[in-house]
């Protein structure tokens, strides 16, 4: 087990985000660093369209980052993990996943198995009258 005691529990180093539009590049974030550690409270705040989303979504694991490190007790983000979350604006749905992938995706990522996780997403489905979208 990792001595997690020394560590942030999140860092940026030196962490940019570049998205291509219509032919020119975007530097959604540029060298954005921070450190967060245990007990500390921190808030985001920046004008509209200043990259809060982006780095949000990057620490979350949504979007990979285009250049530096962004990690999690030292290890570096690869993706959605259930060891944070992320509460969104909008609709909280993975548009690449089905219906089901979205319902299945909490207890499928917290290691529960595959017959488990396909029961709940079937008694999920059938509480909640989601039988037509079910293949979506």
């Amino acid at each position: 087990m990792r001595d997690t005691t020394s560590l942030p529990i999140l860092e940026l180093k030196n962490v940019g985000k570049q998205f291509e539009m219509q032919g020119q590049r975007i530097d959604a974030l540029h060298d954005a660093n921070l450190q967060v550690r245990k007990g500390e409270f921190i808030c985001l705040i920046g004008a509209s369209g200043c990259g809060k989303s982006t780095l949000l979504r990057a620490v979350a694991g949504f979007e990979p980052v285009s250049r530096g490190e962004a990690l999690m007790w030292g290890v570096p983000i690869r993706g959605p993990a259930p060891d944070r979350g992320m509460v969104f604006q909008d609709y909280g749905l993975f548009p690449w996943l089905s219906v089901r992938g979205n319902i299945g995706f909490g207890p499928s990522s917290r290691g529960r198995p595959s017959s488990e996780v396909r029961e709940t997403v079937d008694r999920f489905i059938e509480l909640v009258g989601l039988q037509r979208f079910a293949n979506a």
